[in-house]
């Protein structure tokens, strides 16, 4: 997926002038994108009246039993669906939506936010700012984690192996042959969603003549109502390139998150979803434990002040 909305740093966030603003046009241009039928977002869905808001339902699952009050649960999910914004600068970070095959610079990003909500954490216990700031920046970390699941084949390649459906190991590289999808973005109305994929294709090889893609007629053909499942995970799994528009699995009526699992009987995108959700889990664990290791005796008062609704 992507974003817009301005880097937030670790302490002394302050929301930039003109912020009501961008937000009035952002509105205004999903308005006019939806009028045209174009989606919102490149990611699990975000906005719950382009394709639901899937990002927070994830979350929302995940973390249900770790004891957030609703107020946190909130920052936390307002973080990750920030990143998702058309007026933010982070709408067009490969790495903050997995895409553009930058796998090594997501798992840095994620590896990133872990440490620096856990050195924030040694300063927030008389600090309400420096919690806000934590959770809003787990928000943004788990927006990359979960465009993970969506954005390249690790579920297809699960698949085709007949693994066990379990989350990515970020402590070391994907295997070779994972990859995640290309992204065509000039502007807000100059990106893959509002053009064909054959152009998407030839200005994606203009900026990097080294990608390869499946030819039109491959991609018209994974289109066809009689492709098998094992023609689509050969198709996910070949070593090339992808477009979002061929690889994500954002909901359940994308091409590739609408295909079935006949192993599963689930679709793709549920699949997909579900890898998110238990990642989402271990990541806050995650958190938690390198929090704990930060803070050492006052480790429960502020994992408490984290988790709890903050005062007025």
């Amino acid at each position: 997926m992507q974003d817009y909305h301005p880097t937030r740093q670790m302490s002394g966030h302050v929301e930039p002038r003109g912020n009501s603003f961008r937000r009035l046009t952002t509105v205004l241009v999903l308005a006019a994108a939806f009028a045209t039928g174009a989606p919102a977002s490149k990611a699990f869905s975000t906005y719950k009246w382009f394709g639901g808001a899937v990002h927070r339902s994830i979350i929302k699952e995940a973390l249900k039993d770790k004891g957030l009050s609703k107020q946190a649960l909130e920052e936390i999910c307002n973080g990750c669906d920030a990143q998702d914004d058309p007026g933010g600068k982070n709408f067009s970070v490969s790495q903050y939506h997995a895409c553009d095959n930058k796998i090594t610079e997501t798992r840095q990003f994620l590896e990133q936010v872990l440490n620096q909500c856990a050195e924030e954490a040694k300063t927030c216990e008389n600090s309400a700012t420096a919690r806000r700031n934590i959770r809003r920046r787990l928000g943004e970390g788990l927006h990359a984690l979960q465009d993970f699941y969506s954005h390249s084949n690790y579920l297809e390649s699960l698949l085709q192996g007949q693994k066990p459906l379990v989350p990515v190991d970020w402590s070391k590289p994907p295997a070779a042959d994972i990859s995640t999808c290309y992204y065509h973005y000039e502007s807000f109305l100059k990106q893959e969603y509002f053009e064909r994929r054959s152009r998407a294709v030839f200005k994606l090889m203009q900026g990097d003549s080294r990608l390869r893609f499946h030819s039109q007629k491959e991609y018209q053909a994974r289109l066809g109502k009689e492709v098998t499942e094992k023609q689509v995970l050969d198709y996910a799994m070949e070593p090339v390139a992808f477009t979002h528009v061929e690889l994500n699995k954002d909901n359940a009526k994308t091409i590739e998150g609408k295909v079935i699992s006949q192993e599963h009987r689930q679709s793709y995108h549920q699949l997909a979803r579900d890898l998110a959700v238990a990642d989402t889990a271990l990541y806050f664990s995650r958190l938690e434990a390198l929090i704990r290791q930060a803070t050492g005796e006052k480790a429960d008062k502020i994992q408490t002040l984290l988790k709890a609704e903050e005062k007025p």
